[in-house]
C-alpha cells in the first residue's frame, strides 16, 4: 500500500513538472531565441542592406532597439524579408 502512495505522489510531481515548468521554459526559450533571431541577425542584415542600397545615407545610426520603432520594425521586416528569399533560392535553386 505505501508503494501505491509513493507512486500516486510521484506522478503528481511528474504531472506538475510537465504541466506548468516545461511549458514555462518552453516558452522562455522560444522567445529568447525568436528575440535573438530578429534584433541580432534580421535587424543586422536589414541595416546594412539599407545601408548599401542608399550609399550610406540612411539609416542615420546603428542602434538596436532604440527609440525609433518604426525604424527598428522596418529593418527587421527588410532583414526577415532577405533571409527568405536567401532560403527559398538555395532551396529552389541551388538544391536541384
Amino acid at each position: 500500500m505505501a508503494a501505491l502512495n509513493v507512486h500516486k505522489e510521484l506522478s503528481v510531481v511528474v504531472e506538475i513538472i510537465f504541466e506548468t515548468i516545461f511549458p514555462a521554459l518552453g516558452r522562455l526559450l522560444s522567445y529568447l531565441v525568436l528575440e535573438l533571431f530578429g534584433q541580432v541577425v534580421c535587424y543586422t542584415t536589414g541595416y546594412f542592406l539599407v545601408k548599401v542600397a542608399t550609399l550610406g545615407k540612411r539609416p542615420i545610426k546603428y542602434i538596436p532597439a532604440s527609440s525609433n520603432e518604426a525604424q527598428e520594425s522596418g529593418l527587421i521586416l527588410i532583414g526577415l524579408l532577405f533571409w527568405a528569399l536567401f532560403i527559398t533560392y538555395s532551396v529552389l535553386v541551388l538544391w536541384q
